[in-house]
């Protein structure tokens, strides 16, 4: 019953906790491990005593606030200066479900993802933000605009022109390659 309950909350309040994640977030790359303690933490509580939530988008967020004090406290900022995760390495093994998908292909596009992303990341934090919000996260202009407090109006032109920087950045690539 739990396990129906942790995922009927996770549909719904998901897309929330991201969008609100990499609003708060310094680096991008981050956002997916804050957003798994989150929902870690609230699994866990699910299993001591639901009735203890009363709103759990406000419980949601609350979590996120804590996770995102504690992930750049000074202790785990020494744990990234040192890039201790072994679990990069396992990423493409584990994305891999079906037995009929052909290996090549997912390592193109393991590939292609992974240069792509390297081009996302060469841009400034909030052109970072409003591409992952606006293509991951499938945020309107006008939600990312509120949730950044920023204009509309500037919320597109720094998408347009990141958009372009990574067209012509790719361009640039595929000549050299």
């Amino acid at each position: 019953m739990k396990e129906k309950e942790f995922n009927e909350i996770y549909e719904k309040t998901y897309h929330k906790v991201v969008s609100y994640v990499i609003s708060k977030c310094d680096n991008l790359s981050n956002v997916e491990e804050i957003v798994e303690d989150i929902y870690i933490k609230l699994y866990r509580q699910l299993l001591k005593d639901s009735l203890y939530i009363k709103d759990y988008n406000s419980f949601l967020i609350k979590l996120a606030k804590k996770e995102l004090f504690k992930y750049y406290s000074l202790k785990n900022k020494f744990k990234v200066m040192l890039n201790i995760n072994t679990d990069k390495n396992f990423n493409l093994i584990d994305s891999i479900e079906d037995k009929s998908i052909n290996i090549e292909d997912e390592i193109i596009n393991k590939y292609n993802l992974e240069a792509l992303w390297k081009v996302i990341k060469k841009q400034t934090l909030i052109t970072q933000k409003i591409i992952t919000l606006y293509y991951l996260e499938n945020m309107k202009i006008k939600d990312i605009s509120n949730l950044l407090k920023m204009k509309e109006s500037t919320v597109k032109s720094i998408l347009y022109r990141g958009i372009n920087k990574i067209k012509e950045e790719i361009k640039i690539g595929d000549v050299n390659e």
